[in-house]
């Protein structure tokens, strides 16, 4: 699935889609963004896994919107990843 279609489709994954793609996503995202969404996750506070899954996705998103930047793309550059475009295959 293409960086685009994974973006598009995020909000409605089920549990098994998500593990699966956000796991590989996750995998070709720098180290920085990694952590954050690890902090994040680890700092969350509540039992409301809608609202989990709802904000796991705006932080998830954020984290994209950062690679596909300028400095994004510098970051990806230093750690030899290629540049995170719509078209990128995840999973």
């Amino acid at each position: 699935m293409q960086l685009k279609e994974f973006l598009a489709r995020l909000d409605e994954f089920s549990d098994a889609e998500r593990e699966v793609y956000i796991g590989a996503l996750l995998e070709q995202l720098t180290e920085v963004s990694v952590r954050t969404m690890l902090g994040f996750q680890a700092g969350w506070v509540g039992d409301d896994m809608d609202a989990f899954k709802r904000e796991t996705n705006a932080e998830l998103r954020q984290c994209i919107t950062l690679e596909q930047s300028e400095l994004g793309h510098a970051m990806r550059a230093a750690c030899e990843l290629e540049p995170l475009t719509e078209e990128t295959q995840i999973g």
